[in-house]
């Protein structure tokens, strides 16, 4: 499921926000939305710009983070993906940056998506946003992906 970004305005410039794919960490599984309670997990994000301004992005860092809701509690937890750089080329119109390892587990792990006391099993709503560094470019070049599910289970 695709996200949503801005600039729209072909053939000027376009942000495509195409997708968020959960992946636990030391498994050649395919991405999924059921993480093993213990196992570490990566966030991949795919976007790209196309048009004939994207080239202006080339270099600039713009910043990846998720807002992890708990459906049981309530309680949002923000996870910092990263601060990224806009590469060049071909790469321009479709790329994927990753996440640092983020941790799973039982309440008062300490980690950083828990199952709940109480619960079977944690389920996050996951609200990734990207934004610019650059305050100029920030209020133009934006975007958000609101269709990833993940089960702690």
């Amino acid at each position: 499921m695709p996200g949503v970004g801005q600039p729209d305005a072909a053939p000027f410039m376009k942000f495509n926000f195409n997708d968020v794919q959960a992946i636990e960490v030391g498994t050649t599984l395919a991405p999924t939305t059921v993480i093993t309670n213990g196992t570490d997990f990566q966030l991949r994000v795919r976007l790209g710009f196309e048009g004939l301004l994207a080239p202006l992005l080339v270099g600039q860092n713009f910043q990846v983070a998720v807002h992890a809701q708990n459906l049981e509690t309530g309680d949002i937890k923000t996870l910092n993906v990263g601060v990224f750089p806009v590469p060049g080329g071909a790469s321009l119109a479709d790329f994927e940056v990753a996440s640092p390892n983020f941790t799973t587990g039982t309440a008062g792990s300490g980690a950083d998506l828990v199952i709940p006391a109480g619960f079977a099993a944690g389920t996050y709503r996951m609200l990734t946003h990207v934004h610019f560094e650059n305050p100029v470019i920030r209020p133009i070049v934006a975007g958000f992906h609101d269709g990833l599910i993940i089960m702690v289970s």
